[in-house]
């Protein structure tokens, strides 16, 4: 997966690009090692204040929305998907910045790419992201979908 560094910025955030990482007294492993941590902390401090569970066109899901704003960044820590979410495989999508949808891994996949992309639609900053399945603790994109025909983003 390809990981852009950002600066939050409160509602939006800017991309750190490679000429202002140049700037800083860091690499961008050091950065990116930084900012993951920063993720973690946040997340830690806030654990499982969020999630919710229900179900829309009979598909059942649980969301997670962070006070922080970066839900959609738990994609890049397997291990507090997994705590969240549990250890049976699962469907994730992240339509926006700060919501990430679990649903169970049988879930029509139309279903789930139909609420993704209605769910992107309404925010301006929505986010162009593939459904991702959490598999024995591991985080990838859904390769069923892909058999399918579907386009990854």
């Amino acid at each position: 997966m390809t990981v852009a560094l950002g600066v939050d910025i409160g509602p939006a955030f800017l991309y750190v690009s490679a000429g202002m990482l140049g700037e800083w007294p860091v690499t961008a492993d050091e950065a990116l090692a930084q900012a993951t941590e920063n993720l973690r902390s946040t997340v830690k401090a806030e654990r499982f204040i969020e999630l919710e569970y229900g179900s829309v066109a009979d598909v059942p899901l649980w969301w997670y929305q962070s006070h922080g704003g970066l839900a959609s960044g738990l994609l890049l820590l397997e291990d507090e998907l997994v705590a969240r979410y549990g250890d049976e495989p699962r469907l994730l999508i992240a339509p926006m910045r700060n919501l990430l949808l679990a649903a169970p891994f049988d879930t029509d996949r139309d279903v789930l790419s139909w609420l993704r992309d209605e769910i992107s639609a309404e925010d301006p900053n929505g986010l162009d992201l593939p459904i991702f399945a959490l598999v024995d603790g591991r985080l990838s994109l859904d390769r069923r979908q892909m058999q399918e025909g579907a386009t990854v983003h």
